[in-house]
């Protein structure tokens, strides 16, 4: 029994470090978030298009502390790149993957 945990546990890690990340902007490998998706917006698939409804800071990281990529203006379309989090959504603008409040973006209509 002890065999057969410790060659599950290995294989769990192999197959762990094989998983590919996205990246953020800077070429980071970016964690999974939680998902806890707006009303509506649970089977968005990535790719969806999307828009800021007012300015944000487009951050390298989910994190107020995080560097910003770029300021976006309300009205800028982004591509959903990514699962929606407690408070922030995973973005693609411009080539670039980063990462937005959630209360500052929409799905467009």
């Amino acid at each position: 029994m002890r065999l057969t945990r410790t060659v599950i546990a290995a294989l769990a890690i192999c197959l762990a470090t094989f998983v590919p990340l996205q990246a953020n902007a800077q070429g980071s490998p970016v964690q999974p978030m939680p998902v806890t998706p707006p009303p509506g917006a649970a089977r968005l698939p990535l790719g969806t298009p999307l828009v800021i409804t007012k300015q944000a800071r487009f951050r390298t990281e989910p994190h107020p502390s995080a560097d910003i990529i770029s300021l976006l203006p309300a009205g800028t379309p982004v591509a959903l790149a990514g699962p929606w989090g407690a408070s922030w959504v995973q973005i693609r603008y411009q080539n670039k993957v980063g990462f937005v409040l959630r209360s500052l973006v929409r799905p467009t209509q």
